[in-house]
């Protein structure tokens, strides 16, 4: 784990297992959530998205039978986190886990997200609040 901008480690955390993908920290309650694309057993399992209370210690891991693969994730301005992924037929999955919740809720009403990028989502969203 580096600090904003930084170019030198100042923690490591364990994601054993499997293979991460892409991350994302909550200002509001100091998580940190990583999107694991799959294990390391060559992609022949599903990913989850490990969620690292205060950045630190053992993750509370977290799956969607709807998801195997799961690429970017990010938090939102309320700590609801969203993540974008594949499900085992490879169609695009959008999902929010809300904050507090420990499960999944599908994103129906995403349009074109392929165009956008998590960050340009979740602008859109915080000022649409």
């Amino acid at each position: 784990m580096y600090a904003h901008g930084g170019a030198s480690p100042i923690a490591t955390l364990s994601d054993s297992g499997y293979d991460p993908y892409a991350c994302s920290f909550d200002p509001s309650t100091g998580n940190l959530a990583v999107a694991n694309y799959s294990t390391y057993l060559g992609g022949s399992s599903p990913g989850n998205v490990a969620v690292y209370p205060s950045a630190r210690g053992d993750p509370t891991d977290y799956t969607d039978d709807e998801l195997w693969r799961y690429f970017n994730c990010g938090y939102d301005n309320k700590g609801d986190l969203f993540l974008d992924g594949l499900d085992d037929t490879q169609h695009s999955v959008f999902a929010e886990l809300p904050k507090g919740s420990g499960t999944f809720e599908p994103v129906e009403s995403v349009y074109c997200i392929a165009s956008k990028t998590m960050t340009e989502f979740f602008r859109e969203r915080a000022s649409s609040t």
